[in-house]
């Protein structure tokens, strides 16, 4: 019986290192498994560190491209409205300088208008003159402005005298020129343009050469002047 028990024995511990052996293998297989899921832990871990650090570098790209767009849309803005103040400045001089040109020829026409006693023509390009001048008056002083605004006034005054003398004529003084038929049309169409200066200087003088005649008239005789003085 003892032997047989032994042997039973024998047999037990023949399973138990089979099972043993069984063990031993599933525990190394569960490190081997075990260690690959590890790997690729990490495998993944590391990959997806770099997929951060790829998309932080694309964003900062992203970021620094819309900065330089955002320059560069400035920059743009910037030059246009420079381009637009250049436009409007040289549109402003190029205006500037058709007006001068429209003025020195506008001066000379009435100077020779005048000389001719085209009054009626002279007194439309008056206020065309007067106009022009209004848009210089501010840069009197640039020389070549000033010279031309100088120019207008002796043209006018001489234009002013030529009409007192003509009107002198005309009330019995000595008569320098021979006077169209219309003159005393075109030349109140002249003294109009000239102003109410001109209009009161043409009236005073009118009203001195009528109340000349009558200064003999009503003037004390010299002599009867000098027995009231004796008186």
């Amino acid at each position: 019986g003892l032997q047989a028990s032994l042997g039973g024995l024998d047999d037990f511990v023949e399973k138990l290192k089979a099972r043993q052996k069984h063990n031993d293998e599933d525990i190394r297989l569960a490190i081997r498994r075990q260690a690959a899921t590890g790997r690729r832990a990490r495998a993944d871990l590391d990959e997806a560190k770099s997929a951060v650090r790829e998309l932080f570098e694309r964003i900062k790209a992203i970021k620094a491209k819309a900065e330089q767009s955002e320059e560069l849309v400035s920059d743009v803005c910037r030059d246009i409205k420079s381009l637009d103040i250049a436009k409007r400045n040289l549109t402003l001089t190029v205006t500037a300088l058709k007006r001068l040109v429209m003025l020195v020829t506008a001066l000379e026409q009435l100077r020779t208008l005048g000389s001719c006693r085209k009054y009626e023509e002279a007194s439309r390009l008056i206020h065309a003159v007067d106009e022009l001048a209004g848009h210089f008056r501010e840069l009197n002083h640039v020389n070549r402005v000033a010279d031309l605004l100088e120019k207008k006034s002796a043209i006018l005054d001489d234009l002013k005298q030529q009409l007192m003398d003509d009107y002198v004529s005309v009330l019995g003084g000595p008569v320098r020129h021979e006077l169209p038929d219309d003159w005393g049309t075109s030349a109140a169409f002249c003294v109009d343009a000239l102003g109410p200066a001109m209009r009161r200087e043409v009236v005073t003088q009118f009203c001195l050469r009528i109340l000349e005649d009558y200064k003999d008239i009503f003037q004390p005789p010299k002599e009867a002047s000098g027995l009231e003085t004796a008186e």
